[in-house]
């Protein structure tokens, strides 16, 4: 008979930020899976440590996830303060035209 163990928060903070040392995002992505099957998703220690894997790792739809959510929710000096950050650091081209775009889509449909 086969058991079935759920990891702790503690757990899968530790694996992420294993992934992170050894570079492997595909293999942080299958951990992330495996939170949200097991309804890990909404504690914060795992969602803090999905944000800094992905950050770390270099994971563009990521970025501009958090892009959103910030403007989602109104924080738009932390929206611009994350943008900045990544131009100072010269982040991939791609990431500043879709934040641009949506940037754009987003104000456009604020106020019109």
């Amino acid at each position: 008979m086969r058991q079935h163990f759920k990891p702790s928060s503690v757990t899968v903070a530790i694996v992420l930020l294993v992934c992170v040392r050894l570079k492997r995002l595909m293999l942080g992505k299958s951990v992330h899976s495996g939170v949200i099957k097991t309804g890990l998703e909404s504690q914060t220690l795992v969602g803090n440590s999905l944000v800094s894997m992905n950050l770390k790792l270099g994971d563009v739809v990521s970025w501009n996830a958090i892009v959103a959510g910030l403007m989602e929710n109104g924080l738009v000096f932390g929206m611009l303060f994350f943008f900045y950050f990544l131009i100072f650091f010269n982040f991939s081209d791609i990431f500043l035209f879709i934040f641009l775009n949506f940037l754009v889509f987003r104000i456009f449909f604020k106020f019109f």
